[in-house]
This record gives structure tokens, C-alpha cells and sequence, in this order.
């Protein structure tokens, strides 16, 4: 039987091993995706149950005991990353963005843009007036 202790170390090495990955990715679409993974694959059991039936019961318990703490925790810290990516973006980007007045005057540039489309500015037309009565 393998010692707790040895889990334990096993479980923070990975830590320590994957968390400067995700403190150096920048791509939402990995870091979301991760988070999807750990919920629905780790936490939410699938892969703990299928891995029932090639290892021992007693084992995978105690391993589960040990790792599910630090993936926990992986996940706190790619929310984390999350969160900074996008306060960073809204920063440099968003904060300071003035729109201009063709920026405001949304319908007229959708009008402007299929103006050669007739039936697609009345499908338009009626839509808009549908939501003002």
C-alpha cells in the first residue's frame, strides 16, 4: 500500500507543476476549457468512477483524498487567471473607449451594410417596429 505522505508530496508537486503553466496562458478558451474539464470530469466523478474498476477501492479513496484538494485548488487559480485576463482587457481596452457616432448609430450602419438587400432591411424594419409597439 502506498503511504498517505508519499500521495501527498505526489499531489503538491503537480501543484507545482502545472500552476506556473496557468499563470503564464493567456487564451480564455484553454482556461474555460480547463474548468469545464475539472468540473464535469474530476469533481463531478467520471473519472474517480471509472477508475474504480482497475484499482483498488481503498487506494483510489485515499488518493482521492489527497488530490481532489489540490485540483480544487488548480481551479481556484485558473478563475483566478480568468479574471485577471479579463479586468486586464477591460483596462487596456474597454475603460477608455469613446465611442464615436457611427459607433451609436447601430441600425443605420446595419441598413448602410445590406443596402443592396432590400428584404432583409424591411425584415429589420418590422422587427424593430415589433419591439417599439
Amino acid at each position: 500500500m502506498i503511504d498517505s505522505s508519499f500521495l501527498e508530496n505526489l499531489a503538491l508537486r503537480l501543484y507545482e507543476e502545472v500552476r506556473p503553466l496557468i499563470l503564464d496562458t493567456m487564451q480564455l478558451d484553454i482556461l474555460c476549457d480547463l474548468i469545464r474539464m475539472i468540473k464535469m470530469e474530476i469533481i463531478a466523478g467520471d473519472v474517480i468512477k471509472r477508475s474504480r474498476r482497475f484499482i483498488g477501492v481503498s487506494f483510489l479513496d485515499s488518493f482521492t483524498s489527497v488530490i481532489i484538494p489540490i485540483i480544487l485548488k488548480l481551479e481556484e487559480d485558473i478563475r483566478e487567471r480568468v479574471l485577471y485576463i479579463a479586468h486586464s482587457y477591460f483596462d487596456s481596452t474597454i475603460k477608455d473607449y469613446v465611442p464615436t457616432t457611427d459607433d451609436v448609430n447601430y441600425p443605420e450602419k446595419l441598413y448602410s451594410k445590406y443596402e443592396n438587400e432590400e428584404w432583409l432591411i424591411e425584415y429589420y424594419a418590422q422587427q424593430r417596429n415589433k419591439e417599439v409597439k
